[in-house]
């Protein structure tokens, strides 16, 4: 018995499972709902929160083989899918269930998703983090696990599949995705990067995330480290950037314990020396990683979250790896750099940054950028050279 979950509730049990551990997954093809002769699909026997999406839904999303196979309950979207599918696209799931597997989910988001934010999603699938499952957006980030796909298997995916609805951006987005994505904020940063101007992105060209870079023989003889991993560098070039949270150097923990700290406690002084040490030990990590990277003649540029949540930060910090793809590489950044001076695109692309980031705000203005996506639709307006008019 058993239904096969995809799209929004697919993704859901994904990152649930991925989030809990689970890195074998066993292939399987479509196959039609079923139950035990006398039972009806009910909304718990449909509900996915046994595998961790969200407990009885107002829509389940199923997948079925042909269109006599929908549940027809209000509570279900059926995606009929007949031979169109390439083979083993699911994958499975205790007593008889099923989930589309990742490539055939990223097609889907593409019907959901805008497409900076299925380049956000597939940089998740390929990379070694998961989202909450049920809060994305604030929830809590999983790290240090194993990819469930990867850009060649979706291209491949791609390639085989036939007339499913999201192909056409799929095939757009996915030449923006990148394997091994460490964290959301890179994945953010990485793909703002390398997307094209048109789509609001900064248009540097492609990138690889969390490339491993071998030191120096007589160096590591010296007692330094055998390699460092800058979080991406722009392909063909020794430029890169590094991205580090706010949670990379606590110095809010460092002002918490030393304002809740009596003179004669001796206990919480430990705690606020040790605290001090780590934050010392991981600046000065910082600092020596940086050097190291520039003996071996790479220039990565740092990134902090203000460079997220500031207004205009982001901007200012890809204007300068602009200028250091000019100065490090035979790169030609001249229209990369006209177009920052554009308000209109300065002020749509600083709502989409904001729309993709983990706070409070980001709901607005993501509908303030939804509302002008259709604005441009309805009213066709391309981006061409025009817009780059000063």
């Amino acid at each position: 018995m058993g239904v096969t979950y995809n799209k929004i509730t697919a993704l859901q049990i994904m990152r649930a499972m991925r989030s809990s551990g689970v890195s074998a997954w066993q292939r399987t093809d479509l196959a039609t709902p079923s139950l035990p002769s006398g039972l009806r699909w009910t909304r718990s026997r449909l509900s996915p929160d046994r595998f961790g999406g969200e407990k009885n839904p107002d829509k389940v999303y199923v997948a079925v083989p042909s269109a006599v196979s929908r549940l027809g309950r209000a509570t279900t979207r059926s995606t009929v899918y007949g031979a169109n599918l390439p083979a083993s696209s699911m994958l499975s799931l205790p007593h008889g269930y099923a989930l589309a597997g990742p490539e055939l989910l990223f097609v889907e988001m593409g019907t959901l998703m805008p497409p900076l934010v299925q380049v956000l999603l597939g940089m998740e699938l390929c990379g070694t983090f998961s989202r909450d499952s049920l809060d994305p957006r604030h929830g809590r980030i999983t790290y240090g696990i194993p990819p469930v796909t990867s850009v060649a298997s979706i291209e491949l995916f791609i390639r085989e599949a036939e007339g499913l609805p999201g192909l056409e951006q799929a095939r757009r987005t996915i030449g923006i995705v990148r394997d091994n994505a460490w964290s959301p904020m890179e994945a953010v940063i990485a793909a703002l990067a390398a997307s094209p101007v048109s789509e609001l992105g900064y248009g540097l060209g492609s990138v690889t995330l969390n490339p491993r870079m071998t030191q120096d023989l007589g160096l590591v003889s010296l007692g330094v480290r055998q390699s460092r991993v800058p979080d991406m560098l722009f392909d063909g070039t020794c430029v890169g950037i590094n991205y580090d949270g706010r949670g990379h150097l606590d110095l809010e923990s460092i002002a918490s314990i030393a304002s809740h700290t009596l003179p004669d406690d001796i206990s919480a002084k430990r705690d606020l020396d040790e605290t001090v040490r780590n934050v010392r030990a991981k600046s000065v990590d910082d600092l020596r990683r940086d050097r190291e990277l520039a003996a071996m003649g790479y220039v990565i540029l740092p990134a902090t979250s203000e460079d997220l949540f500031g207004r205009g930060a982001l901007d200012a910090l890809m204007a300068e790896v602009m200028l250091a793809l000019e100065h490090f590489s035979p790169a030609d950044m001249a229209r990369q750099r006209l177009a920052l001076q554009n308000d209109m695109l300065r002020r749509r692309r600083q709502h989409l940054v904001w729309s993709l980031l983990p706070w409070s705000e980001a709901e607005g203005f993501a509908r303030e950028s939804a509302a002008a996506d259709r604005r441009e639709i309805e009213s066709s307006v391309l981006l061409d050279e025009t817009i780059f008019t000063i």
